[in-house]
């Protein structure tokens, strides 16, 4: 594996690429979110262009080929980086989904998500996470995946062995907990006992999906008066 290098206005900035991730010294993923950020915007420019001339059968698809598959890739490794760099993400893809429906900006988005179908980035790097900590727990992942999670044995804890837990590995450093032995165990701990026990991994997505769509139709509607996202909701 070769360095690479990416050029700056403070001169020559180091970072590794590793499986597609580029990753820098200090874990920040500042430069995996640079070029998400560039071919999102390309994607948001085709969108924005051609709202006028493609179905929305067809701005969904490109949606699936350009936009979810470069938030989904490393997900539930870069996701897990810090709130900044996955907010300036979210609002992008906020943007992005407006111009899938083709509704003006600053729109409220919580119901074109709905109507949609699509998840919202902080939602699906979770659901990428959690769905990476069942394969772990049900043996499916890759083998070189199985470093670095332990099962909770009843043996040694009987309060929290029944839950289906990984033991939660000391992170000294904060910036340590990136790490995805630490953030998938996290996220897979959280998980409620009845979706941990499904056997299928089909049913496992489909019940963490449902969960997101129903929270998503339980946030409460635009109070404000005379607001402007809703005016200008056509």
């Amino acid at each position: 594996m070769g360095k690479c290098y990416l050029v700056s206005e403070k001169g020559e900035e180091k970072f590794v690429k590793l499986v597609g991730i580029a990753l820098d010294e200090k874990l920040s993923f500042k430069y995996h979110v640079h070029q998400m950020k560039a071919k999102l915007n390309r994607a948001n420019f085709i969108l924005a262009r051609s709202g006028k001339f493609l179905t929305l059968e067809v701005r969904i698809l490109v949606y699936n080929s350009l936009v979810k598959s470069i938030l989904e890739f490393g997900s539930w490794v870069y996701g897990h980086s810090g709130k900044t760099a996955i907010e300036q993400l979210f609002r992008l893809q906020k943007k992005i989904v407006r111009n899938v429906i083709g509704v003006k900006g600053r729109v409220h988005t919580n119901q074109l998500f709905i109507d949609l179908g699509f998840l919202k980035l902080p939602d699906l790097i979770e659901y990428n996470t959690r769905v990476i900590g069942w394969k772990i727990w049900n043996k499916t992942a890759p083998e070189n995946f199985y470093h670095g999670y332990e099962k909770i044995s009843p043996i040694h804890n009987t309060r929290f062995a029944h839950k289906l837990n990984f033991n939660i590995p000391f992170c000294k450093k904060a910036t340590l907990q990136v790490a995805p032995c630490y953030s998938v165990t996290k996220s897979w701990n959280a998980v409620n006992l009845e979706s941990k026990k499904l056997e299928k991994l089909s049913e496992f997505k489909l019940k963490l999906l449902n969960e997101y769509f129903e929270h998503y139709r339980r946030e409460p509607e635009c109070k404000i008066k005379n607001c402007f996202a809703c005016s200008k909701a056509v």
